[in-house]
């Protein structure tokens, strides 16, 4: 979620890591969308938008990593 090399200089720990296609990742690596941290619900993906991620009860995500993508995600796209 949050990049490991520079600039973002993320931890490489299972709370920071989404299983995406390689498109998706792409496209989430290219700040094209978000995954909102409170709701977990995708957004500025039309035919996702609003649909909610499926996550393993054992993967627990740190909203934090969430929250920093996001703030890229505005930073981009406003």
């Amino acid at each position: 979620i949050k990049g490991l090399g520079k600039p973002d200089n993320g931890r490489d720990i299972e709370e920071n890591m989404l299983c995406l296609c390689p498109n998706c990742h792409a496209q989430f690596d290219a700040h094209s969308f978000y995954i909102d941290p409170k709701t977990r619900r995708v957004h500025g993906v039309k035919k996702y938008e609003g649909k909610k991620i499926n996550l393993s009860n054992k993967h627990k995500l740190d909203s934090s990593f969430l929250e920093y993508h996001k703030k890229k995600y505005e930073n981009k796209n406003n």
